[in-house]
């Protein structure tokens, strides 16, 4: 009785878990690479756009697909540990332009691409948490 109730949950498990495509764990350089913002965005065009936006900047949510509107495309999805809502996230159309209320906002998508400039960079290229009291910058260290 025990292996029964043990593979009808088994069965019920695998039942519910939906595959995850390779797409999910591209960079973004590569969910980039083919969009090209001179004739406007198609709709593949913004969720190559969205996913990439979240793959940078979305280390706590989860990424929920685009659809149309007068505005753009809305970007739909979950922030943060709670899970809360994203509303207000658009792609314009027109010229790809990122609107985002939950991190940096991008006038091209290639944009995103861009190292990080809200904190420098050490000597090994990797950013640093930003200087509170200037005591590092006067040592010699970076």
């Amino acid at each position: 009785m025990k292996s029964v109730v043990a593979l009808c949950f088994l069965l019920a498990v695998d039942a519910t878990l939906a595959p995850v495509s390779a797409a999910a764990f591209d960079s973004p350089a590569n969910l980039l690479k083919d969009v090209d913002t001179a004739d406007g965005v198609s709709e593949w065009e913004a969720d190559a756009i969205a996913k990439a936006y979240f793959a940078r900047h979305v280390g706590c949510g989860s990424y929920g697909g685009v659809s149309d509107s007068p505005e753009g495309w809305v970007v739909a999805g979950r922030f943060g540990y709670a899970g809360s809502e994203i509303t207000g996230f658009l792609i314009d159309k027109a010229d790809g332009r990122v609107h985002s209320t939950i991190g940096p906002s991008y006038a091209t998508p290639r944009e995103m691409l861009q190292p990080a400039t809200d904190f420098p960079e050490s000597q090994d290229g990797l950013p640093r948490a930003p200087e509170t009291n200037g005591a590092a910058a006067s040592s010699g260290g970076a």
